[in-house]
């Protein structure tokens, strides 16, 4: 049985997808819910047509990251799930398999957005990242 649950979230559809099936799971197993959102830094961003320094969009990242998270929050607490939230900066797939070292998850569950073709090559995805280098099992919806 799996008593804490690591969901991590882009704020694709995917993702909403994957965290409410995973809410279910959850539900059954009375887990505790954690919701992570991490926040990679931008090199160069251009916004409104005017160049935007690196932190202030950073920041309105970040923000816009905490309000989504808190959504979920809420749909889990209505659930009468315990959840625990975070924001992270960094490289997704290395902050995603450090949160879930950090605070003892035992589950992650993630969605694919099925990148194919050169992208995958080249790039590879976030999720297959953290299949490959987490230290608990990763569900992949």
């Amino acid at each position: 049985m799996y008593t804490d649950l690591l969901f991590p979230t882009d704020g694709s559809d995917t993702a909403t997808d994957a965290i409410n099936d995973g809410f279910d799971l959850a539900t059954g197993w009375n887990a505790t819910v954690h919701l992570l959102h991490v926040a990679e830094p931008t090199s160069t961003v251009f916004y409104d047509s005017r160049p935007s320094t690196v932190d202030e969009v950073d920041l309105d990242r970040y923000e816009a990251a905490e309000t989504a998270i808190a959504v979920f929050a809420e749909v889990a607490r209505d659930r009468g799930l315990d959840v625990e939230t975070a924001v992270r900066r960094g490289v997704a797939a290395e902050e995603i398999v450090r949160y879930a070292d950090d605070t003892g998850i035992d589950l992650i569950v993630m969605s694919t957005r099925g990148v194919t073709g050169l992208d995958r090559v080249f790039l590879g995805s976030v999720t297959e990242r953290v299949v490959g280098t987490a230290d608990v099992p990763v569900l992949v919806v």
